[in-house]
């Protein structure tokens, strides 16, 4: 994807892209608002351009063999707070955005 826009991508691990940002080595880096804040990649950064250009869905995993050991009742149940987690991990995540946009 970052070739395609034109640039040189150069993958490296998550954590060595602070000091790369902060040393030269790399002009910038491709992440969400939280890395900004959280990893304080804003620090070292200049710019953010905010644009949505990709979008990674969480998901929730369970093992095959736990979900058919599930009585009918309690698969109802699994699905049910597998739904009710799913909406409040988005409900959270949006305002740790939020905040991350509002952060200094």
């Amino acid at each position: 994807m970052v070739n395609a826009f034109g640039a040189a991508a150069a993958p490296m691990g998550f954590g060595e892209v602070y000091t790369a940002i902060q040393q030269g080595v790399i002009d910038g880096a491709e992440n969400n608002e939280l890395a900004l804040t959280n990893n304080k990649h804003g620090e070292v950064a200049k710019y953010y351009a905010y644009n949505k250009h990709q979008m990674v869905p969480d998901m929730l995993v369970a093992n095959l063999k736990f979900l058919n050991g599930l009585s009918p009742e309690e698969y109802d149940i699994f699905k049910e707070a597998a739904a009710l987690s799913t909406q409040v991990e988005m409900e959270e995540w949006d305002k740790s955005i939020q905040e991350a946009k509002i952060s200094p």
